[in-house]
């Protein structure tokens, strides 16, 4: 039994218990997974999980995932998560092939979680995950050196990717970031618990181009990608932060810093987006090659 998620947020990869109402509990091991449903509920146990991914589907306004019966297989539910549409006059994300935001999704009155105080960190070696996801990335680009040459960050290096990254080298950097956005987000998102067997394993961009992965490994990906078309680290973060619309569950996004504003690259947004556009993330840390920081929540 296997499940795989289109779109859909981080925590352990168990999103669908916060964001299925149809279910209380969801117990994930390397090869199967259990549901315990709610009373009046379908049944979910026993029956296959089927793969299905991201695209448009049809949610009343306070659902963000949905369960489909598959005709030709009825024993399977398919479990499917939507991606995200910004919607510019409420300040909300719209799951994608809504048209309008529900009247209780109103603009916040404080600023974006995104003001906040942030505390930084020289020390990045405390996230163990992330330097060494660094390591073998580096260590797999410097076997590239003969074909692509000694400079770690460039496309050459990004193997399956160096045509598309080619095309995008003379760009305006904010049409590179929705290039490198709009690509990466092709990937089908995949937990870790299927692709590694266990949580939380940070993805190189070549791990990631052969087994696709979950919204950190889209972030580093998009990030690595940045790199190679020559954002400097020190203007990206990789934020890890609480999804407010999936009732606090841990996300992982890509922050880059460009003319004076910053944007946010989504694997649940379709759009590249403004910080101060978007209310419903809360960061909790931020990290790239040379530092980290701590964010706290002005009151």
């Amino acid at each position: 039994m296997l499940v795989i998620l289109g779109g859909g947020g981080w925590a352990g990869d168990r999103f669908l218990t916060q964001s299925l109402a149809s279910f209380e509990r969801m117990a994930l091991s390397k090869n199967e997974a259990v549901f315990d449903s709610a009373p009046g509920t379908n049944d979910a146990k026993g029956k296959e999980i089927l793969i299905v991914p991201p695209g448009p589907v049809k949610l009343s306004p306070q659902e963000y995932a949905t369960e489909v019966v598959e005709p030709s297989r009825p024993d399977s539910i398919v479990l499917s998560t939507p991606t995200f549409l910004f919607d510019e006059p409420t300040g909300t994300m719209l799951p994608h092939g809504r048209q309008d935001a529900p009247r209780a999704l109103q603009r916040k009155k404080r600023p974006t979680y995104f003001v906040n105080h942030e505390v930084r960190s020289d020390n990045i070696a405390i996230f163990p995950r992330w330097t060494g996801m660094l390591s073998r990335f580096n260590k797999e680009a410097r076997s590239l050196d003969t074909v692509c040459g000694a400079q770690t960050h460039t496309p050459c290096k990004l193997k399956a990717w160096q045509s598309f990254l080619d095309g995008l080298r003379k760009e305006p950097l904010l049409e590179r970031l929705k290039g490198v956005n709009r690509y990466i987000n092709t990937y089908p998102y995949v937990d870790d618990i299927l692709n590694w067997g266990f949580d939380n394993y940070w993805e190189t961009p070549y791990e990631f181009q052969r087994r696709s992965g979950n919204c950190k490994d889209y972030a580093i990906a998009k990030y690595m990608s940045l790199r190679a078309l020559g954002v400097p680290a020190d203007a990206m973060r990789v934020v890890v932060l609480k999804d407010l619309n999936l009732g606090g569950i841990i996300h992982a996004i890509l922050v880059v810093s460009a003319g004076g504003k910053s944007y946010i690259l989504d694997n649940q947004i379709k759009q590249v987006v403004s910080t101060d556009r978007v209310y419903h993330y809360v960061p909790i840390y931020s990290i790239n090659e040379n530092h980290w920081w701590q964010h706290f929540v002005l009151e």
